[in-house]
């Protein structure tokens, strides 16, 4: 008779608890909320979440998780999260009770700081508007806020570009109250916001609308220019109202619009010798002044001119001093050091005196002296040629420096001369 395989004794398996601390609403555009839950048996928590599809459990690692919005953020400007922590148990202990909390997520407030001129005039102010939280942080930093004006025919707002926030340009068009306003018009994690502005108008003594006065331009000449730095315009009209650019030779040169006006400047690569500029200033009118008859402006962009300097140098310290050549004493047999500086007209060296190119050198003497090297030095941030020069014998040593030029600049040549004496 077989022997009876024993019974297992039952093992009675013990009860857990889970602790689920309640989670705080959060911005949508805030880092993710840890989910802190745990069981009073100590093994892992599992979370599920339930309930809408714009939220996700993230699993850190090492046990870790937290809940945010998903990537990109959604659209409601709130919604909440539905999360359950359960346990399913094991061999020793009993499932738990699963633990449900909800988290709510709300798009973050913004206002409108402005900064408002001290008067509005004809000929335009400046008006600001930056968007920052609740929490005081810039917001939507580089969105071109909307700017309109309220009262448009006391004022007019126009020209908005993104400079420190949104600028815009305010225009008095007639005496009263001028209103103008920004909006904000939010985005997935920020909701909208919009803050308005008013001033009283006085003074302003302008045609009627309807009238359709006429206006001229002023547009002064605009003077040939070396490659470089852009060139501010400075057109205006006899009504105050703002003018437009527009480049007729736009190969050449092109409108621009820095912080501290509207510019014009050549296209990037030219390499001519001369180019000719032609822009034209319009102004369309509106419901007092009839359209402006346009001014066109013609100059030339030419490379800037350059020149070589020669100077006598003691050593070839780079700290020893400058003098003029002419001003040493050369006798035959010595060696002698000279430090070359090039520079441009319009002074574009990148904030240097002169700048760094290493010239060529030729020697028109090779009877009186020998050209021992010419190799770039860095003087208190100037870029010279250093040159040794050994002589021969008594006479006159000329030496042929020059700059081939490049883009911006033209080429130049310069030949230094001394004499030395027995």
């Amino acid at each position: 008779t077989p022997t009876p395989t024993p019974t297992p004794t039952p093992v009675t398996k013990k009860a857990q608890t889970i602790t689920f601390p309640a989670l705080a609403t959060r911005y949508i555009n805030e880092p993710g909320t840890q989910l802190l839950a745990s069981s009073t048996s100590k093994l892992p928590i599992t979370y599920t979440q339930i309930g809408t599809k714009y939220c996700q459990i993230l699993n850190l690692g090492n046990n870790a998780y937290s809940v945010q919005p998903i990537s990109p953020a959604p659209g409601p400007d709130t919604f909440i999260c539905t999360i359950t922590a359960s346990q399913a148990g094991d061999v020793n202990f009993d499932a738990a009770i699963p633990v449900t909390q909800t988290l709510t997520f709300n798009k973050q407030p913004t206002a409108i700081n402005l900064k408002t001129p001290t008067t509005v005039t004809v000929n335009g102010s400046y008006i600001y508007g930056s968007v920052i939280t609740t929490a005081g942080r810039l917001a939507g930093s580089g969105e071109l806020l909307n700017v309109s004006s309220l009262t448009p025919t006391v004022c007019s707002a126009s020209e908005a570009t993104i400079v420190d926030g949104t600028r815009a340009t305010l225009r008095a068009r007639t005496n009263g109250t001028c209103t103008i306003k920004y909006t904000y018009f939010g985005s997935n994690d920020q909701l909208p916001s919009t803050a308005s502005w008013s001033t009283n108008i006085s003074g302003v003594n302008t045609p009627a609308p309807g009238s359709a006065a006429p206006q001229t331009i002023t547009f002064p000449v605009i003077a040939d220019r070396e490659y470089g730095p852009g060139y501010l315009l400075n057109a205006t009209s006899s009504s105050g109202l703002a003018i437009t650019y527009k480049s007729l030779t736009p190969t050449v040169c092109f409108i621009l619009y820095p912080t501290n006006g509207t510019a014009v400047q050549t296209v990037a690569g030219i390499s001519a010798d001369r180019i000719t500029c032609s822009i034209e200033a319009s102004q369309n009118g509106d419901d007092r002044y009839a359209p402006a008859t346009p001014v066109v402006r013609t100059f030339t962009w030419s490379k800037a001119a350059t020149t070589i300097t020669n100077y006598y140098v003691s050593s070839i310290a780079s700290n020893a001093a400058l003098q003029p050549v002419a001003s040493a004493t050369y006798s035959s047999g010595g060696t002698y050091y000279f430090a070359s500086s090039i520079l441009n007209s319009n002074g574009n060296n990148s904030g240097l005196t002169s700048f760094s190119i290493l010239l060529s050198t030729s020697n028109l003497s090779p009877s009186v002296c020998t050209l021992v090297s010419n190799v770039m030095q860095d003087r208190s941030g100037n870029g010279f040629n250093l040159t040794t020069i050994k002589m021969l014998t008594a006479g006159t040593c000329s030496i042929r420096y020059s700059y081939a030029g490049d883009n911006s600049r033209f080429g130049t040549t310069t030949t230094l001369n001394f004499t030395a004496n027995k």
